[in-house]
């Protein structure tokens, strides 16, 4: 859901759409897209695609993560 000055702009009910309408808003704006390791982060760990491939500092995150879900 993203709301500006009072007036909902765009709302979603799942994350595929909600992930695309962030790029979106980021393009929109002519903000500094996110780094490389965010949309690795995105694509192994909340999509759950190519985990085995995962980059050092993204497994951290990853393993963080996973350490906290068991607790």
């Amino acid at each position: 859901m993203v709301v500006v000055e009072g007036v909902l702009l765009v709302s979603t009910n799942d994350f595929p759409s909600a992930f695309a309408d962030f790029i979106g808003i980021i393009y929109a704006m002519n903000l500094e897209y996110p780094g490389k390791k965010t949309y690795e982060f995105i694509q192994a760990v909340l999509l759950k695609l190519g985990k085995n491939k995962l980059s050092p500092k993204v497994l951290s995150v990853y393993d963080k993560l996973m350490s906290l879900k068991n607790k």
